[in-house]
């Protein structure tokens, strides 16, 4: 809601801000012919806009009031007959006063008043609730429902009540649920109710709804908030406006599809970006996140993001002064990632109901008991294999919507449809078959194309559009594949023939049932229906080309619900590809991409039954070792459930890693060299002897890891890791990085114990008292062994000190005081510039 409790001081201020915030120059208590004039406004924009003449008041105006300010006014209006008057209350008008103002072109306005004229949303209001589509969307909308630990509730019921909370907490609310489960339906309901509400009421706040799925690079908010206003064509409302909107309260933000981004992003891209909507939610901004669950519930993710640099600012762990301004500026992103990571409130979107699914059904297809019964004989089919057991999927929301599109099409051959296949259908199967059908629909519209080459055009656009920067497919693209997929076709028309081929082509192809009309930026395009037939046709056509032994060299993310695509085929399928793995497994050196069919395959390799475990089936490509040597993987899990044994020793040689997680394994004798590593997550792993030398170690977790005789020499770049210190997960780069693995018991390049001991943990009582005595060589044992950080353990610091004297370094000159001498001044200069002497290597080595 709109503030509106002013005092005199701080109603005109307020005032300024607004008009500056939307292109003014103002200037205040302006003495004009012998009259004070609260404000003077002056468009930037135009020199030939009115200037605004501004009182600004916090009394409810009545006639008496409005006596005083009509005289000022009314000499204004003699001197500047084109000016603008203009009498601002916080607490309103009399009926009297407004009529008197009008009469004498004098404007009047309350502050709320003021602020709505600036907001200026009218062209986005009417568009969302004008939108016919949507609307009708709305109206046959079967509401899901939240169910987690916080209860079970319908899903818009809940967020439309936290909309209208303004309670400080739960700011932020993120959504999650797998694909299919409607997390953008969602937004695009609560998008239209949240307008809705803002129309009959403008002091309630307006929704902006922004699609994550198209920003693949990292951005901040103001970039964030551009896209917003340019794609809803609202660049008339300045950047600075929308802040300000935004950090009062004034809107809430509905940001869908965050997994969709990320999927191209690494790591410290991720938290850039999640410091961007940090930013957004500064000064009590809320809003809605949705995102797939592995994105934001797996604890792995939040190593990354969860109390950075938290010991640097507590002053626990000492740093050199050069570091400073870099971890206070990396602090403060923290502070806001943190905000929004942890000071939020989770919910979790759930597939229908069995009730919810059959009314639905029932709904859409009221006057068609056949078609009725088709979709739930199907519906009841649809499972997932989970741990050995069948998991129902026919409350899946995407599954529902297509086969109640596809009724038609399932209604002439339903016997055929299901002939052959299981009683049990996998999303393979079931994502086979509504592709299938979709097709079939485009066969029978415009025959000219073969089905086989259709799909393979659908396999070459769903690639295209799975890259990072590519939305929307656009004229050129279908051209691209018209001509690759079409080339021998095209070659052989003449000239004129060849182009009126090639636009029927693109008419037909784009038209096709699998897509849908997209504009991204004002430009227009084409995209998947929905994201899950983009997913299934890319795994789709990897499946192929590996059923084949052809592997191309194609860089697309592999995300969740391919990888639970592939899992559900066929048993005879997965073994299949399995043996064409292993084929050209010797030869993987020239076939990197081996390592994307690995990261597709993942689940499906534990799904064999008969015992068999991932690690089993990574061995038989092997040949009995576990080597996945100079190849590219992401995003997979080495975890006891899918192991053999807690104990493996892989060979990860020459790889490019990233977003791997070997949480709590036995990794000893481990081969890592020359290997790419980014995000990798090593915690509680024992790495005792493995080899990580020539590697370029990136954001990788190394929390409570056993190091002894690992190596670390001859690093391609200077490693960025993160560990855990004091219970407390810590950054570290470059030489502290390396310092911190060689007192850990690993071998390291030449390193002065400088960078090594300063993780000891009284290492910076050691470095306070140096720094003192740096400072000034003559001073009193009691504050060097019993203040600042020597408080945490007096009887170390004294034994410091004692030591420092039995060496010579100082001399008693009193009973309470120590001066260095020249031996101490030498070695204390040389610790002031980072390098540890070895009479103190010595002395914090036995106190470990």
């Amino acid at each position: 809601m709109l503030e509106l409790d002013f005092t005199a001081e701080t109603l005109p201020p307020a005032i300024r801000r607004l008009f500056e915030l939307n292109g003014y120059d103002v200037r205040e208590n302006i003495h004009i012919h012998g009259a004070q004039v609260d404000l003077i406004a002056e468009s930037k924009a135009s020199p030939f806009a009115p200037t605004i003449y501004i009182e600004a008041t916090i009394e409810y105006v009545s006639n008496t009031k409005y006596a005083k300010d009509l005289t000022k006014f009314a000499l204004l209006q003699k001197q500047d007959a084109s000016c603008v008057c203009l009498l601002i209350s916080s607490n309103g008008f009399t009926a009297e006063v407004r009529e008197r103002a009008t009469a004498t072109g004098i404007k009047t306005m309350t502050y709320a008043e003021l602020f709505r004229s600036f907001e200026k949303f009218s062209y986005y209001v009417d568009r969302i609730l004008e939108d016919r589509e949507l609307k009708q969307f709305e109206n046959s909308y079967e509401e899901p429902f939240f169910d987690d630990s916080n209860g079970h509730e319908r899903a818009t019921d809940w967020i439309m009540s936290w909309a209208s909370d303004n309670s400080t907490d739960r700011r932020w609310i993120i959504v999650l649920g797998e694909y299919g489960t409607g997390k953008t339906a969602l937004t695009q309901v609560i998008q239209r109710r949240l307008v809705e509400k803002y129309r009959k009421s403008p002091d309630e706040p307006i929704p902006l709804r922004i699609e994550l799925r198209d920003f693949s690079r990292q951005f901040d908010s103001r970039t964030l908030l551009h896209h917003f206003l340019d794609t809803n064509g609202l660049t008339h409302i300045s950047i600075d406006f929308l802040l300000q909107l935004i950090r009062t309260g004034r809107v809430i933000l509905l940001l869908d599809g965050y997994d969709e981004m990320a999927q191209f992003l690494n790591t410290r891209e991720r938290r850039a970006c999640l410091s961007a909507l940090a930013d957004l939610a500064s000064g009590g901004a809320k809003g809605v996140l949705t995102s797939r669950p592995n994105y934001f519930t797996e604890s792995e993710e939040f190593h990354v993001f969860e109390a950075l640099y938290k010991m640097f600012k507590d002053n626990e762990y000492y740093i050199s002064k050069s570091d400073e301004g870099y971890l206070e500026t990396e602090r403060r992103v923290d502070i806001a990632v943190t905000r929004l990571l942890l000071n939020r409130f989770e919910r979790v979107l759930q597939d229908l109901s069995p009730v919810q699914t059959l009314a639905l059904v029932e709904r859409k297809l009221k006057d068609d008991l056949v078609g009725q019964g088709i979709v739930i004989s199907i519906l009841k089919s649809v499972f997932r294999t989970v741990a050995g057991e069948n998991r129902s999927l026919s409350g899946k929301p995407v599954i529902i919507t297509y086969l109640l599109d596809l009724i038609d099409e399932l209604k002439a051959q339903p016997e055929e449809e299901m002939n052959g296949n299981p009683r049990v259908l996998g999303e393979w199967v079931i994502y086979k078959m509504i592709i299938d059908r979709l097709m079939l629909r485009d066969q029978k519209r415009t025959p000219g194309i073969e089905p086989k080459i259709r799909r393979a055009c659908l396999h070459q656009l769903a690639i295209i559009l799975s890259q990072r920067d590519v939305r929307i497919a656009t004229d050129s693209i279908f051209y691209s594949i018209i001509d690759q997929e079409f080339r021998a076709y095209l070659r052989v028309l003449d000239a004129d023939h060849r182009v009126s081929e090639r636009i029927s082509l693109f008419e037909n192809l784009r038209s096709s049932a699998t897509l849908t009309r997209s504009t991204e930026n004002s430009q227009a395009g084409w995209a998947f229906s929905h994201n899950s037939l983009r997913e299934y046709l890319v795994a789709e056509y990897f499946i192929g080309k590996c059923r084949a032994k052809d592997f191309p060299d194609i860089k697309v993310p592999i995300s969740e619900p391919m990888k639970s695509f592939v899992a559900s085929m066929d048993r005879s399928v997965i073994e299949s590809c399995i043996n064409s793995i292993t084929a050209v497994w010797p030869y993987r050196e020239a076939k990197p991409s081996l390592g994307t069919y690995v990261c597709l395959l993942w689940e499906a390799f534990g799904r064999l039954g008969d015992g068999q475990k991932t690690d089993s089936v990574l061995k038989k490509f092997g040949g009995g070792d576990l080597l996945l040597d100079s190849i590219r993987v992401q995003e997979i899990s080495f975890n006891i459930n899918n192991l053999s044994s807690n104990k493996i020793s892989i060979n990860m040689r020459n790889s490019e890693a990233s977003r791997l997680s070997f949480g709590a394994l036995d990794l000893s004798n481990s081969a890592f060299e020359n290997s790419l590593l980014d995000s990798i997550l090593f915690y509680d792993c024992n790495l005792t002897s493995s080899s990580f030398d020539g590697a370029l170690i990136y954001e990788c977790d190394f929390s409570n890891c056993v190091f002894d005789g690992a190596s670390f020499k001859a690093l391609a770049e200077k490693p960025c890791i993160y560990v855990s210190i004091n219970g407390s997960r810590v950054y570290l780069e470059g030489d502290s990085a390396a310092g911190y693995l060689k007192y850990q018991g690993a071998i390291v390049d030449e390193i002065d114990d400088y960078f090594v001991y300063g993780h000891h943990p009284k290492f910076d009582i050691v470095a306070k008292i140096l720094e003192k005595l740096a400072e000034q060589p003559l001073r009193e044992i009691r504050g060097l062994t019993q203040r600042g950080v020597a408080r945490d353990d007096p009887p170390f610091a004294r034994e410091f000190v004692d030591f420092m004297i039995r060496k010579g370094m100082v001399e008693v000159i009193r009973a309470e005081a120590v001066r260095t001498t020249p031996i101490g001044r030498e070695l204390v200069s040389e610790f002031v510039h980072e390098r540890l002497p070895e009479p103190f290597s010595e002395f914090l080595e036995q106190r470990r």
